[in-house]
């Protein structure tokens, strides 16, 4: 329908511009004149047609704002998951979800839950190595994580550094004292998975 209102305004305003600049092509129109010819050409011998392509454009307005409020509705939803479920430090995002208090797995099960991890949005995250978990050990508090950080227990938690001398092996942090240390792959520890911001 606005389309065909589109094409059927068109020429009638081609006709009053037309008149317009006929009239005297040696004088200059004002748009103040224009448009009033524009009223009197159009909309008093059509007021019907002018009214709906009037109305068509002021719903295509309305749905574009709609549309926008939307839109930044969810990105302001997404930024406060964000920041409940998560922790940004030094350019890397950290898990801090509930899921960072409750899952504990074998050493080549953290590393897949990492992997296939979907938080956020994002699902580029990987198990942290033992140097990073170190960046975020804090000795003053229990747990030794930094405050930024909600859901965290004084326990371990598993990082993808191998002990080098044994492929049986891989580092752990430990947030009761702040320190790493070898644990078994088969044992089941905490997670908390990280990624590049």
């Amino acid at each position: 329908m606005l389309l065909k209102l589109f094409f059927f305004l068109i020429p009638l305003t081609i006709f009053a511009q037309e008149l317009i600049w006929s009239s005297d092509s040696s004088v200059g129109i004002s748009q103040k004149t224009y448009e009033k010819v524009i009223k009197e050409h159009v909309d008093k011998k059509y007021p019907k047609k002018v009214k709906a392509y009037k109305d068509a454009l002021l719903r295509v307005e309305a749905k574009k704002e709609n549309e926008l409020k939307l839109k930044r509705q969810k990105e302001l939803k997404r930024q406060e998951e964000i920041k409940r479920e998560t922790v940004t430090l030094d350019g890397l995002m950290w898990q801090d979800d509930i899921s960072s208090r409750r899952v504990k797995k074998d050493w080549q099960g953290a590393k897949a839950y990492c992997s296939s991890l979907k938080l956020v949005g994002f699902s580029n995250w990987r198990l942290p190595d033992i140097d990073e978990l170190k960046n975020i050990t804090y000795r003053n508090r229990r747990p030794t994580i930094r405050k930024e950080f909600k859901n965290s227990l004084s326990s371990y938690y598993w990082s993808s550094s191998l002990d080098a001398s044994s492929s049986k092996y891989a580092w752990r942090m430990y947030f009761q004292n702040a320190k790493a240390s070898y644990g078994t792959k088969a044992s089941k520890y905490n997670i908390r998975c990280v990624r590049r911001r």
